[in-house]
This record gives C-alpha cells, structure tokens and sequence, in this order.
C-alpha cells in the first residue's frame, strides 16, 4: 500500500506478537528501526487485536497497521480500523504519530492510505472517525482528506468529541445511479418496477390532500409517470426520486426526493409515506440522508421545500432540517398557497 513516503503494513499473529515482546523483537522481524515511544496508545490495542484475529482471522485487514516511511524505514506511529465494517457499511480509523514525526505530513497521508483500503472493500460505504471537539491537528488532517464533521457527542473518557464521515461516492444501484442507506432504510432511485408501489402511495389520502391528484390511477399509468416526471431529472441530474425499502422487511414504505422543480429557487426536498409507515422516524430519517448527500455529493448549493399551511406535521420536519421559512408562493399552474422554505450553505 505504498504512496508517497508512507507505506501501510498490516499486522497479523506474528507482528502483533513481535509488538508485545518489544520493539527490539518488532525491529527484527520487519527489519526497520523502531524509535522510542513510538505508542502512546500502549499496547491495549495491540492485545486486542490479536485475540480478535485468533478468533476470527478475517477480521486482520480490520485492525492494527503500522506506518512505515519507506525512504528512512522507520516506524511513525501506529494506525488501523477499529473492528470490521458494520451492517450498514460504515468503519472507524484511528491513528497516533510519534512525537518527533508530527507537524510533517504524516498523518494526512497516512488517513488517505487507510480511507483508500477501506473503499477497497465494495461493502464499505462511510468511514468514520472522531477527534476532540476542537479545532487541533487532526482536525486539519480530517478535512483535508475530505472528511466531513457530523455531529458533537460525549464519550465518558473523552468528554466531548467530534464525529467525522466520508461518504464513498461511487456506490450505486442497479439502476447505475446512486442510493444510499440509514440504519433502517436503503434509498434508491424509483424505477418502473415500482409502479404499484407508486400507484398505492400517490392515492393515499395524505398525498391527494397536501400534494395532490396526479391523474395515476393504474399500475399502467403509474409506470408510465415514473417514466415520464422521474427517470428525466435522474438521467439529468443523477439524483431525483427515491423509494425508502425498510431493510428489516424488504417493506417498499414511501419516497424521498430532490427535485428540479419550475418555479423553485433551489432544490425541492420533499417525502411522502404510506400512512402505516408514518411517526416512525422514517422522514427524518431518510429527508436528513438525502438532504447530507445534496450538499456534499451532488454540489447542490440551495434546497427548498414547500408544503401547505394545514401541513403541520411536515412543516415541523422542514425545520428539523434545518430550513427557514421564507415566504408563501405559488407555483406555476397551481394556484395553492405555498409555504416556502429555504437553505443555503
């Protein structure tokens, strides 16, 4: 895994062994020259590691590295994944440079290196990683390696601390074009073979009340309305309606989408569900997804989203979101009164 002066060697049994008799076992048997406190880690992480690999030997490429600078071939610190990739395909780095390594470029090539090793595997599809929560080092090294902050939590050892994701933005459907996952939900682009599923949620009470009548009152004519107002914008754009499939159940349970929409000044994001399937969490859930990958997948600078005064169910989640009432309007061809509401970044 050589780029640059870094290279990334994965332990196995007989490092890891090496490691914890002492850095002169280690230096021999990779034949480098190990600095002193080159862990300040300890070798906690290095036990654990061993006896993850003893019981499940696949579980290797899923934990300790060790960085090496090929031009003096000498050991910088150490780095890894903390365990195998979860359900939903996302895995944690963590990496620590020696002291007299530091402030010198290692560490952001050394992330690089381990996000490259994980997009390896198709199945990954975030990596994740945490700091303190304050702007220090590796935040530095987070961003310019194009990771994106999340959220703020606190954990008992650290306190407060600051969670990191980068998305893979290759990962695509079926269809060629991107989806994506929640813990509960998988988001994929609509396509025909959905029409039933469309036909049922574009009758659904809600739906003709708050969103309206499309005229689409057969499986036929479903298709053909996916056809005609959703795989357009999908093809254009490579983003536009999703169907929300629940993953404990395979359960086709509503849509979310970004959409092009005439009269709109931005990026509509916009949900409908079926009513069994509602006060679940699932908008805000998949609205949150979608409304993150506008932002940093698609370059979208501007989302919008529209609803009526009488929705008040959906007017509370548009401002979960984030986004800020603006004005009332109307659309084109539509003489409803609209709220309007708007974010920028």
């Amino acid at each position: 895994m050589a780029q640059n002066r870094v290279k990334l060697i994965n332990c196995n049994e007989e490092i890891l062994n090496a490691i914890l008799q002492g850095d002169g076992e280690l230096a021999a048997l990779l034949n480098i020259r190990v600095p002193e406190k080159w862990s300040e880690f300890g070798y906690v992480a290095f036990k654990y590691s061993l006896e993850a690999i003893s019981k499940n030997p696949k579980s290797q490429k899923w934990l300790a590295y060790l960085p090496i600078d090929t031009g003096m071939n000498t050991l910088l610190g150490s780095c890894g994944f903390k365990g195998v990739p979860d359900k939903n395909g996302y895995v944690e780095i963590g990496y620590e440079v020696a002291q007299q390594f530091r402030n010198k470029g290692y560490a952001t090539e050394i992330t690089r290196l381990l996000t490259a090793i994980a997009f390896e595997d198709p199945e990954v599809k975030t990596v994740v990683a945490h700091t303190l929560a304050e702007e220090n080092a590796s935040v530095k090294v987070l961003k310019k390696n194009g990771f994106t902050h999340i959220e703020e939590l606190y954990d008992a050892e650290d306190g407060l601390i600051w969670r990191w994701e980068k998305i893979r933005k290759t990962h695509k459907s079926d269809s060629g074009y991107l989806d994506f996952e929640t813990d509960r939900l998988i988001l994929r682009p609509t396509i025909p073979a959905d029409a039933p599923f469309i036909l049922e949620l574009l009758n659904t009470p809600k739906f003709l009340k708050f969103i309206g009548d499309r005229k689409v009152k057969t499986i036929d004519q479903a298709e053909q309305y996916i056809k005609d107002r959703i795989l357009p914008q999908l093809e254009r754009l490579g983003y536009a309606n999703y169907t929300l499939i629940r993953k404990s159940d395979g359960a086709k349970i509503g849509t979310c989408g970004l959409y092009d929409r005439e009269g709109l000044d931005g990026i509509d994001i916009g949900f409908a569900f079926l009513p069994q399937y509602e006060r679940m969490g699932y908008a805000f859930e998949s609205a949150a997804k979608l409304q993150k990958a506008a932002f940093e997948i698609f370059g979208i600078k501007k989302l919008s989203a529209i609803t009526t005064r009488e929705n008040t169910s959906s007017q509370k989640l548009i401002e979960k979101l984030g986004l800020n009432f603006k004005e009332m309007i109307k659309l084109p061809d539509d003489d409803a009164d609209l709220m309007l509401y708007t974010l920028e970044i």
